[in-house]
């Protein structure tokens, strides 16, 4: 038996909620000369329009505000039908850059941009795209896979039975490569074991196969039964860490996992006293105890999931009808959410970015991908886990980060 299965076994829920995309578009209108147009010039109007609430996105739209001094410009898109309309409105604003954060705006930005050939737009978000990009559109894509793979790693070392239990949803090339990704830093981590002092210690298994990404897909439709059988189906594979990549119900698959727990933390990460119940596949006793589960999460926003269900001013709401917060789900608030960390996208400094380009140099049809390198994506802090992580553990993923930044270390692509 490893000596793994002897320490306090934590089921850690590592996630990937794959959807849509959001997107980022930008226009700089070329009527007006960039580099005419001074650091903190008002004259320049950044806008941002947006089918949802995107904070992050508005965040970085305030950040470009107040380092550069231009004026900026809001406007939510509530009438999907009228898309066209509003980006006219905003061209009639005089925009120079007109951010859009939606899939619904990708193709009447594309529309737009070869309707207003001296204005400078850029999609976010967008994997794919038609053969005929205008030249005044910058496609702009979030790289996963690196985050992917630091995910792996860090799951990989903390995963207390040095069991993962991996699935997904809909079975697509991208689903694919993601979890293909994941697999690979749970490899790295088991060569570094491997080269290390502590050869004793049994190497991680996942079901993953790193060369295609094959793992357990349940389908497009998701309901919290099936949700919670994959659930049951890693605790009775002695899983310590589950990897999801969900399109959805990623709230629901949190509650789940949170209700199984035997060691709940206080939001400082201190254990916390109280009986832990037992499950039908894994019984509770003061060696093999379950302790709080914890998440690596990527939503389509990239957001950290951690903050969000513990954000009091807007909170994801978890479970129950009406839909409940997660303190309202679990008396006392005594649990944190199960998140160790989250893959995180970083819009406010890509709609930054995006202006700055606009600004100076104007946009073009070269695709735009943003990376742990350039500062578009990375994992968030580990918050009330932060003392469960090791140090060592740590040092390696700044030493991988490292490596990605310097282009000499990659994701290795699925097998076709």
């Amino acid at each position: 038996m490893s000596k793994r299965l002897y320490h306090k076994a934590s089921i850690a829920l590592v996630a990937a909620v794959l959807g849509c995309a959001a997107l980022l578009a930008g226009c700089s209108s070329k009527n007006v000369a960039a580099t005419s147009t001074s650091n903190n010039s008002k004259d320049y109007i950044a806008c941002l329009i947006a089918t949802n609430d995107h904070e992050r996105a508005q965040r970085g739209l305030e950040k470009a505000k107040k380092e550069y001094g231009i004026t900026t410009i809001y406007r939510k898109a509530n009438d999907r039908n009228n898309l066209s309309l509003l980006l006219d409105n905003l061209v009639d604003d005089k925009c120079n850059v007109i951010i859009g954060v939606g899939k619904a705006l990708i193709e009447p930005m594309i529309h737009h941009a070869k309707s207003f050939p001296a204005v400078d737009y850029a999609v976010m978000g967008a994997l794919k795209m038609p053969d005929d990009v205008p030249p005044n559109l910058r496609p702009i894509s979030w790289d996963a896979y690196q985050p992917a793979f630091m995910a792996g790693y860090v799951a990989a070392g903390t995963a207390a039975t040095g069991n993962i239990y991996a699935f997904a949803d809909k079975d697509t090339p991208e689903k694919r490569q993601l979890m293909s990704a994941f697999a690979q830093g749970v490899h790295a981590y088991n060569n570094d074991l491997s080269d290390s002092q502590q050869k004793n210690l049994s190497h991680v298994t996942i079901n993953i196969d790193v060369h295609t990404g094959h793992t357990t897909f349940i389908g497009r439709t998701l309901t919290p039964t099936l949700l919670q059988q994959q659930v049951n189906n890693a605790v009775a594979a002695q899983s310590s860490v589950i990897f999801a990549a969900l399109d959805s119900h990623m709230d629901t698959l949190v509650s789940q996992v949170g209700s199984i727990q035997g060691l709940p933390l206080d939001h400082r990460g201190d254990p916390v006293a109280t009986d832990a119940p037992s499950t039908k596949t894994q019984k509770r006793d003061d060696t093999h105890a379950l302790a709080t589960v914890t998440l690596v999460a990527w939503q389509p926003l990239g957001y950290d999931i951690y903050d969000s269900l513990i954000d009091t001013k807007n909170p994801l709401r978890v479970k129950g009808n009406p839909r409940q917060t997660w303190s309202e789900t679990f008396s006392k608030d005594t649990m944190v959410p199960p998140v160790l960390t989250s893959i995180m996208f970083h819009t406010d400094e890509m709609v930054k970015r995006t202006i700055e380009d606009a600004r100076t140099t104007h946009l073009s049809d070269k695709h735009y991908f943003a990376t742990i390198e350039n500062g578009g994506s990375s994992l968030s802090s580990f918050h009330a886990f932060n003392s469960t992580v090791p140090s060592a553990l740590k040092n390696k993923l700044t030493t991988y980060t490292a490596r990605f930044s310097s282009k000499t270390l990659r994701v290795d692509n699925i097998d076709n």
